[in-house]
């Protein structure tokens, strides 16, 4: 907080009196969305050692800088540069009504520049309130990547518009120049051949893949101990022994998780237990504790398809139990 009251007061004097000593240069400034903010990045490199650079961004015009009150102000900070040729970036979160604010750097580089539009914005057709990205900066040529780092497991993307203008995917015969297609990872949207305007809202249609495969991928055994040996408050509770089973669900499905049966036979019928959530990659785990235990214990993954049936992976796993329990 300290370092922010003395960037304010260093600072408007800086950016008010300085007339340019372009000691220092700056990259310029980019504007991507984050859900409904936006985040303002700005790259400045020095050209010498031992500079320093304030930067502000206030909701006045730049004449009326000497006259801000914090009210105004979006967002302050002070570098130091050690040596000649190192970059600093100034980068905050701000709602997006600060876009055109007033952008002013003083110091050792005097910079007079706005919050910049983002250049692109995409957002879920099937959910308005989503927006997985936009950026001012894209990579040269004629292909650009558009991360989709929001895009859930077992989603995928179905359709993609620039503006109102429809463009085809690579998976099918394309009325247009543009082509879309996603990459195997399902991370990053590509659009080939697409022209664009100062600014563009890319529209990506999203459909969730009914899950397809389910994989039962380990099973382990947990000993008996006693709560002082995990992070429970009452040490002088004994946990019963447990397994703990991994599996694995591709897609989309409104239930899995695990049965845990004595037999393999069992397992049909056997009581299921869900899971409570899986990571992008479909993973999940479950842990089951039972005094009761037997000798042998089979696991195997299960889902709810679509039709509200029950399917099992085709692989079930199984541990035997020691003796001494």
């Amino acid at each position: 907080m300290l370092k922010k009251v003395v960037s304010l007061i260093v600072g408007v004097a800086c950016l008010v009196s300085m007339t340019g000593v372009f000691a220092a240069s700056y990259t310029g400034t980019s504007t991507a969305y984050v859900g409904d903010k936006i985040e303002v990045t700005s790259y400045v490199t020095s050209d010498e050692a031992d500079e320093t650079v304030t930067y502000l961004v206030h909701r006045k015009t730049k004449d009326e800088t000497a006259n801000i009150v914090s009210d105004d102000i979006v967002y302050i900070d002070q570098y130091e540069f050690a040596t000649a040729g190192e970059q600093k970036t100034f980068k905050y979160q701000t709602a997006t009504t600060d876009i055109g604010a007033t952008l002013l750097m003083g110091g050792d580089v005097t910079v007079d520049d706005t919050v910049p539009n983002a250049k692109f914005r995409v957002v879920d057709a099937s959910d308005a309130n989503k927006v997985y990205w936009g950026a001012a900066e894209l990579p040269k040529g004629d292909i650009k990547a558009f991360p989709l780092n929001d895009l859930a497991d077992g989603n995928t993307v179905t359709g993609v518009k620039i503006g109102e203008t429809e463009i085809g995917s690579t998976d099918a015969d394309a009325e247009t120049e543009a082509v879309w297609y996603v990459s195997d990872s399902a991370d990053t949207l590509y659009i080939a051949g697409a022209t664009y305007g100062e600014t563009a809202t890319i529209t990506i249609t999203v459909e969730a893949v009914a899950a397809t495969a389910a994989t039962t991928l380990s099973m382990t055994y947990f000993d008996a101990a006693n709560a002082e040996d995990t992070d429970k408050d009452d040490a002088n509770e004994v946990l019963p022994a447990s397994v703990v089973v991994i599996g694995e669900v591709k897609g989309d499905a409104a239930e899995f998780g695990i049965v845990l049966a004595s037999s393999k036979e069992g397992l049909a019928s056997a009581t299921k237990l869900p899971a409570l959530a899986k990571n992008a990659d479909g993973q999940f785990a479950v842990r089951v504790y039972d005094d009761a235990l037997t000798s042998e214990v089979y696991a195997v993954v299960y889902y709810k398809d679509a039709a509200g049936e029950y399917k099992f992976a085709d692989n079930a796993r199984m541990i035997t139990i020691p003796s001494n329990q």
